[in-house]
This record gives C-alpha cells, sequence and structure tokens, in this order.
C-alpha cells in the first residue's frame, strides 16, 4: 500500500463529490427555497366568555368563513343551515331522527363513531354539547323508541380543551405554533392548519387557545435568487456529469498484491 496518497488523487476525489452534490442539486436545491412564495399566518386567541367562547379580540367575531372550530356549530355566524338547526334545538325543542333504539336509557350518538360535523354549538352566546335523548312516547311498529336530537350546556373551559390540539399529545408545525405564540408567523412553504384551536402551555402552567388561520402568501423573490435557483436546478447537473466524466477519464486502477 503507498505511504502517502498524491495530491492530484485527493483533488480528483474532492471533485468527484462536489460533481455528485451538483448532480443530485435539483434534489436539494429547494430546500434552500431561493426562490417561491412566502406563506403568512396569523394568530387569534380565544377565551371564555360568560357561558360562551369568544375571539378576545371583538373584531374577529364578525369574521366570515373563520369559525373558531369545525367542531363548534355556529362559530361562524355564516354558518345558516347548522345555526337554524341549534337555535331550535335550544329553545327547549327536540327534533326528531331516522334512528330508533330499543332502550329508553339510550344517549349515544346513533351515528358511526367518527361521523359527526361537529361535537359542541354556539346558540346566543352559549357553547351547548350535542346529545341525543331517546323520546319514549314515539315508537316505531318494532317497538322500538325514537332518537332524537338534543343540547346541554356546556363548560366553556372544558369545551376548549376538548376541541384543541397541542403539545403533549398532539404535535402542530413550527410555523403554526410561532404564529399562535406571537401573533404572525411566515414559511416558506405551505403549513397544515388545524381547523380547530391550538393549546399553549403558559408559563404559569395555564392554557391558552388561539385560531391560526392563513393570512394568503406574497413572492419577493429578486431576480438574482431566481437565476441561481435556475442554475443550481437546470445548470448544474450538468456540469456535475462534466466533472465527474473528467474525474472518471483521469481514474487509474492499480491492483498491489502479495506474491502467492
Amino acid at each position: 500500500m503507498p505511504d502517502d496518497i498524491p495530491a492530484s488523487a485527493t483533488r480528483d476525489a474532492l471533485l468527484a463529490l462536489v460533481a455528485l452534490a451538483l448532480l443530485v442539486a435539483p434534489l436539494w436545491t429547494p430546500l434552500l427555497y431561493l426562490s417561491g412564495p412566502t406563506y403568512h399566518y396569523e394568530g387569534a386567541e380565544v377565551v371564555t366568555d360568560g357561558d360562551g367562547i369568544a375571539y378576545a379580540d371583538d373584531s374577529m367575531n364578525g369574521l366570515s368563513g373563520l369559525p373558531i372550530s369545525d367542531d363548534i356549530a355556529c362559530s361562524d355566524q355564516f354558518d345558516i343551515r347548522p345555526c337554524a338547526l341549534e337555535g331550535l334545538v335550544a329553545s327547549g325543542a327536540t327534533v326528531p331522527t331516522n334512528w330508533y333504539s330499543g332502550s329508553q336509557n339510550s344517549t349515544r350518538s346513533p351515528a358511526p363513531s367518527g361521523n359527526e360535523r361537529y361535537r359542541y354549538a354556539m346558540v346566543n352566546d352559549t357553547v351547548y354539547e350535542t346529545t341525543y335523548v331517546v323520546n319514549g312516547s314515539a315508537q316505531n311498529d318494532n317497538g322500538s323508541y325514537r332518537i332524537d336530537l338534543a343540547l346541554e350546556p356546556a363548560e366553556p373551559g372544558e369545551v376548549l380543551r376538548s376541541v384543541s390540539v397541542g403539545e403533549p399529545h398532539e404535535k402542530v408545525q413550527d410555523v403554526v405554533e410561532e404564529a399562535a405564540r406571537h401573533g404572525s408567523a411566515n414559511a416558506p412553504a405551505a403549513a397544515d392548519v388545524p381547523e380547530t384551536l391550538v393549546r399553549l402551555e403558559d408559563d404559569d402552567g395555564t392554557d391558552t387557545y388561539y385560531r391560526v388561520y392563513s393570512n394568503g402568501s406574497t413572492d419577493d423573490t429578486t431576480p438574482l435568487l431566481w437565476a441561481i435557483d435556475r442554475l443550481l436546478t437546470y445548470a448544474a447537473p450538468l456540469v456535475g456529469l462534466a466533472l465527474l466524466t473528467g474525474v472518471w477519464s483521469r481514474l487509474e486502477v492499480t491492483y498491489v498484491g502479495g506474491e502467492d
């Protein structure tokens, strides 16, 4: 084995590494985020408000299309059909369904698990839990009792925790947590924003709740960064191939072995 490695061999080895890096440049260039849009996210605090829950900033409460949580019907005032239904139920009436139960004590949802659109509803500034009651005076031919829709007042703080996601059991993306914690955050790639509340733990151990939402995107890519991005994506592999071909043409393999 040679005592030392020739300088030319070291140079060629380094060139080979550079060539390989350039060949796969289209794979790692997107990670640099040299060009493309920047996505903006905002966070709004949600608090208990008497028997209900609301955005801490009153101006947010009238924002169409941004419910406090998809698990809380009517937390967006323009969610008209659920609001009409739940408003009727909250007035003391029950709404019949096409489902029946053989037991008069059943309070479970007749829908398959996971098929409920929402678990709570906001009516007249009060938050309710959706429940089901068996109507003992309505029976079908089989003797089963009809299940009706009903509402029960819910404790607002428990509702906030129930519909929120966050540590320690659910992890949200860093940009989502940053928007919740600081009010706004930017990211070079679109984030997966929960359609419910994000829960953060304060230094004193109390929980605070935020609705994070997208605030659009902008593209401020400079011509220089755009050019670098295109060069790395399209030209770098060709340069890498040329370098690797040159190194290969100079490669000489010599076998040095002992005598048998």
